[in-house]
């Protein structure tokens, strides 16, 4: 605990300096040596095919907890409710295979967290002139989208308040706690990924009665993430990120280098992008440029990482002693920014809960699945 409270935010501190640093040294270089394209931004004013495909659902959007949420629907109301977190920099397009592979089954929902940048089916409205469906909550909508009020809303049409204030993890899981009730339901089977599977422990922590199974994909519990951090140098070098993301402006610039190129090496990339590249084809990768590229479209990302560490929210989490939902834990060998001793002491800690499994050769999780 000594290490945790006064250590650990020193050396918080050296590293944030430290990759600051490199950061602009990496910022300066890239301009200096591409000084033609590294500045160079692409006019996207119309989505990639793939994100107007009826086939993954319907666009809808819900008010919980003072805020707007989009959220895409697939399958019969009548079903129990999947509800589908994304991390980053994902949003809701980040769960399109499972929208079709539980539809059978559940009435599934991938929702778009606050802040991140959706994208509507404003094209398909258009031209087909169908209306939004209304979720079965009654959330008022604007019924047809023209093209005067073309607009884009924010981790999706969700809404993005602003500071890093608004998102912290107690807001991020009330969310959450709001959102099942708004869809009208009692309960549901919660996934998460990344930083969504960490809203989704604290969603377990806070509110254990409105999940009945909860699905983790390489996220441990926060508890755990803090030993990780404090106790070696493993994890810490792992999430050199989060570090770098506490600097002002120098993250969405970094990311917005070359038209966001860095967008290729997150999902296709040797080191971090996926496996089988054939899951995430060049139009894939355009939609999550298109998204992002949005005004505003990083800053609220990225502000999920800079309130989970000024709130040090992972070194001293507020958890119930024992989580007593059926719990499956998935965790990556090749995952880029989690150790997986994580995911074992996880289990460890939740022996009689914890359903683990390690997917081999598989760098970050859920598109391969």
């Amino acid at each position: 605990m000594a290490f945790a409270g006064l250590l650990f935010p020193i050396l918080g501190y050296f590293f944030i300096a430290l990759w600051g640093l490199l950061g602009l040294l990496k910022v300066a270089v890239t301009i200096l040596t591409h000084p033609f394209t590294a500045l160079k931004k692409t006019t996207r004013e119309i989505p990639p095919a793939c994100l107007l495909d009826p086939a993954l659902g319907s666009h809808e959007y819900v008010t919980a907890n003072g805020l707007k949420f989009h959220c895409v629907c697939a399958g019969d109301t009548s079903k129990p409710l999947m509800l589908l977190l994304h991390g980053f920099p994902e949003f809701w397009f980040s769960w399109r295979h499972q929208l079709k592979a539980f539809s059978k089954d559940y009435h599934v929902v991938a929702v778009d967290m606050r802040s991140e940048v959706f994208v509507i089916k404003v094209l398909y409205s258009i031209v087909t002139q169908k209306k939004f469906v209304v979720c079965k909550c009654g959330v008022e909508r604007n019924p047809v989208i023209s093209v005067a009020t073309n607009s884009i809303w924010g981790y999706g049409d969700s809404d993005k308040p602003d500071g890093v204030a608004s998102y912290t993890l107690d807001k991020l899981g009330k969310d959450i706690a709001d959102l099942i009730p708004a869809l009208g339901y009692s309960a549901c089977v919660l996934v998460g990924h990344d930083w969504g599977g960490a809203v989704a422990w604290r969603v377990a922590d806070t509110n254990p009665e409105l999940i009945d199974k909860l699905v983790i994909m390489n996220c441990p519990h926060l508890s755990i993430m803090g030993q990780e951090l404090t106790n070696g140098w493993g994890q810490l070098l792992k999430s050199w990120y989060i570090f770098m993301f506490q600097v002002p402006w120098l993250p969405e610039f970094t990311i917005g280098l070359h038209d966001y190129r860095n967008f290729n090496a997150i999902f296709r990339g040797r080191k971090a992008g996926v496996k089988n590249r054939d899951q995430f084809p060049a139009e894939v990768v355009e939609a999550y440029k298109y998204s992002f590229s949005r005004p505003g479209g990083l800053t609220g990302p990225i502000n999920y990482i800079r309130a989970i560490y000024k709130t040090r929210s992972f070194l001293f989490p507020r958890t119930r002693k024992t989580i007593d939902i059926p719990t499956l834990l998935l965790a990556f060998s090749k995952d880029y920014h989690v150790v997986a001793v994580d995911m074992r002491r996880v289990t460890q800690r939740y022996p009689e809960l914890v359903d683990r499994h390690i997917v081999l050769n598989c760098p970050h999780g859920r598109f391969e699945i």
